[in-house]
């Protein structure tokens, strides 16, 4: 990724945040997005990292994740819709991989569509395996209900205690704030 730097976003008033905003806005639906309350909580958690793909003044890209002592757990990724399809996000997260030393989690939509069935072979392509436990996360929007996800996991599939671990983590930790 020539001329792109990875920047820290710690707080909503950095002058980055409202680039990430655009780009995480119209890349998941309402029901799957932090409220800015939400948000300011996230960056207080030491675990918590929202890293930003930057070139000169763009934001192309962002990877928000959970560093817990077990795994890593990818809460969102996304690609500014300018640049998609360019390879940017299979970069990010490749990279991502290799620089991980632990196990990398993330979520997808269930296989119900087009859509959803070539995002899952993106992440297939990368090494992500189709853990089988079923799985609902928990809202982020007040009015909103739980929705059912895939947990997908790299390199390996999930065991059930680890698997116990992340849904234990995702209710106490990531998802600790009011609804």
């Amino acid at each position: 990724m020539d001329q792109v730097h990875i920047y820290r976003l710690r707080e909503v008033k950095d002058k980055w945040f409202d680039k990430f905003m655009d780009i995480y806005k119209v890349s998941f639906p309402f029901f799957e997005q932090r409220t800015l309350a939400q948000q300011e909580t996230a960056f207080k958690d030491e675990k918590y990292h929202l890293d930003l793909y930057i070139r000169e003044d763009t934001c192309l890209a962002f990877i928000a994740y959970w560093d817990f002592p077990e795994y890593i757990y990818i809460e969102h990724l996304a690609v500014n819709p300018e640049i998609r399809g360019q390879q940017l996000g299979s970069k990010i997260l490749s990279d991502f991989g290799k620089q991980a030393s632990k196990t990398i989690l993330l979520e997808i939509d269930p296989l119900t569509d087009e859509v959803s069935k070539k995002r899952w072979r993106f992440y297939e392509k990368l090494g992500f395996h189709m853990n089988t436990y079923s799985h609902t996360h928990p809202p982020y929007q007040k009015g909103c209900n739980s929705h059912e996800l895939l947990v997908l996991s790299l390199d390996q599939p999930l065991n059930p205690n680890l698997f116990h671990t992340f849904t234990t983590d995702l209710t106490q930790v990531v998802m600790n704030f009011e609804v």
